[in-house]
């Protein structure tokens, strides 16, 4: 591995086919020397666990002499996780002068971080916006490049009106979708993810928990597929709060993506909520704008509206 690319204290984990395989790299800075924590899975169970010299690219030593790694205890293949945290815990107390050593960090963590004022000119100037408060987690990237699609809807949505979303999503998966993380938000998310697009979730903070919709692990799929989080709030929110959220921090949500968004699609929209001024944003002049053909009061009013020409009649006309 070239030295560039290696990052210290750091697990890397390739577990795609067999054998399946995860490395943590470090040096002893006592005496200079690099190593690596080697855990590797073969066809059978269980995990094995070595500590190995590197050289100085990084690439493994098999000739290097170094201190004896015993790992107790019978790792099954999906017991990496815990076999990752003993052997660094082993590795510590071979080198207790290492203070990185002693600390686990979960692979599927990400730190979340401010933009820096490098927004895209489409965000400039975004009503409401504080550039202050916009965090990210994933590749920003996402904001400049690629197709996006926002898809938007009520916190109400029914349970057909999730569906339209999560077709919707599947069909543009070769796109970059976009929401939120209401319902409706995360059934468009996770199909996206799940047939392997990339995706860009607008939320109010960091993460907002919301156990029965799979979010934690949504967002970690979202992250490793090379997608995007912007956040309005750096804290966390938890279930309860997220129910209580001003509507003005939602308006926030849901201009930042239309802002970002190449094309809008509203999937259901009730005449007079907070979507009505989110689309009023002068961010969405020009920007082709499809409505589903409900039976919703906002939906129809939109359809004969000057500025919507699109309008979508489901099922058939979703794939």
């Amino acid at each position: 591995m070239a030295e560039n690319d290696v990052k210290r204290f750091h697990w890397y984990e390739d577990l795609m086919g067999c054998p399946s395989q995860c490395y943590y790299y470090f040096i002893d800075p006592a005496t200079n020397k690099r190593y690596c924590i080697y855990l590797r899975w073969r066809w059978h169970d269980p995990w094995t666990c070595e500590l190995i010299g590197c050289d100085d690219t990084w690439d493994l030593d098999w000739n290097q002499d170094v201190q004896d790694f015993k790992v107790d205890g019978f790792y099954c293949e999906d017991d990496f996780r815990q076999l990752e945290q003993t052997a660094q815990n082993i590795a510590s107390e071979m080198f207790p002068h290492i203070e990185e050593l002693k600390t686990y960090v979960d692979p599927d963590h990400f730190d979340i971080e401010q933009f820096d004022g490098e927004l895209p000119e489409r965000l400039i100037g975004l009503k409401g916006l504080n550039i202050d408060k916009l965090f990210y987690k994933g590749n920003r990237d996402l904001v400049t490049k690629g197709y996006k699609v926002a898809i938007i809807g009520e916190a109400n949505s029914t349970e057909n009106e999730i569906e339209i979303a999560r077709q919707l999503a599947q069909y543009h998966c070769c796109d970059i979708v976009m929401s939120d993380y209401s319902l409706l938000g995360i059934a468009a998310l996770k199909s996206s993810v799940e047939n392997y697009g990339k995706a860009i979730a607008a939320v109010n903070s960091n993460h907002i928990y919301i156990g029965p919709q799979g979010t934690d692990k949504l967002e970690t799929q979202l992250l490793k597929q090379g997608g995007l989080l912007l956040c309005h709030h750096k804290e966390r929110v938890t279930e309860s709060d997220a129910n209580g959220l001003e509507p003005a921090q939602r308006l926030y949500v849901l201009q930042l993506l239309i802002a970002l968004a190449d094309k809008i699609i509203v999937i259901s929209y009730d005449s007079g909520s907070i979507i009505k001024d989110a689309l009023s944003t002068r961010k969405i002049l020009c920007k082709p704008i499809f409505v589903v053909n409900s039976d919703r009061s906002g939906n129809q009013s939109l359809l004969k509206s000057c500025f919507i020409r699109h309008p979508i009649n489901f099922f058939n006309s979703c794939r």
